[in-house]
This record gives C-alpha cells, structure tokens and sequence, in this order.
C-alpha cells in the first residue's frame, strides 16, 4: 500500500510542476477536436488528430522551458498550435524540412 501512495505522492507532484505543459497539450487537444467536428470531419480523425496536436504542443511546451520562457507562453502556443490543426502542422513541418537539407556529412 505504501507503494502506490507513493507513486500517486510522486505523480501529483510531477503534475503540479508541469502543469501548465499538459494545460497547453489540453487546449490544443480541445481546440483541434472541435475544430475538426467543426468541420464536420469523422470523429475517428477528429480524435487523432486532437491527440497529435496535443502531443505537439507538449512536446514545443517543453522547449519553451528550456528557454525559459514564461509558463503563460506555453498556454498560448498550445491554443495556436490547436487552432492550426494537425493537416497544417504536418505541411508545415514538412515545408520546413525541406527548406533546410541535410548536411553533406549526413
């Protein structure tokens, strides 16, 4: 039994210091799943792609620590990142991929 209140000890614990990393992956979670049912897309697609907006966004909110910008940033850049929606954030990442070849060594 001390085990498991341990580790709910140590999770709640890890959750209140990054908590507003999974805000930022909730809003962009959220607000992908609704633009999509918006647009009146399968619920199938609707929840994947939530699910990838929301791993992206907690994914760059933890860059956003290491460069230690303000906690609120990280809330912000998850609702945008939402808002675009995981079909422009692909051609994005693609695009930029693209931009920028590999070195000669790679």
């Amino acid at each position: 039994m001390e085990v498991i209140s341990t580790i709910i000890n140590e999770g709640a614990n890890w959750a209140v210091k990054h908590l507003t990393s999974i805000y930022a992956g909730l809003s962009a979670c959220c607000i992908a799943g609704l633009m999509e049912l918006r647009e009146r897309y399968p619920c199938l697609r609707s929840l994947t792609d939530a699910l990838i907006c929301g791993i992206f966004a907690l994914s760059v909110s933890t860059l956003l620590e290491w460069l230690h910008l303000p906690n609120n940033s990280e809330v912000l850049l998850g609702a945008l990142l939402g808002f675009i929606g995981a079909d422009r954030l692909s051609k994005i990442t693609a695009a930029l991929a693209l931009r920028y070849p590999k070195a000669d060594g790679d």
